[in-house]
């Protein structure tokens, strides 16, 4: 049984998000270094099957899925953020 409830660990991680926000891409620089050419590789296979598809991004966090793939959809691609924290999808929405 978890001794803490769903609202306070949901809580947490949104203060913690919200308070590394500012710094958040250089704590995770590893991802955007390693992860990026991954995601390009994969998600062109997709695309290439698909001419319009959705993406729900979950824990988007400063936007590192968008930046890595958005310049690959196209015009009939929508691409959705969300994230826990309101503070760090503000840093997402600078890259639009």
């Amino acid at each position: 049984m978890n001794k803490y409830s769903n609202e306070l660990v949901q809580k947490v991680n949104e203060l913690y998000h919200d308070l590394i926000s500012e710094n958040y891409d250089v704590l995770y620089s590893e991802m955007f270094r390693q992860e990026a050419k991954i995601w390009k590789k994969n998600f062109l296979q997709y695309l290439s099957q698909k001419n319009s598809i959705t993406i729900l991004d979950i824990g988007t966090g400063t936007g590192f899925v968008p930046i890595t793939i958005g310049n690959l959809l196209t015009k009939n691609c929508v691409f959705i953020c969300t994230d826990v924290s309101q503070k760090i999808l503000k840093i997402a929405k600078k890259y639009k």
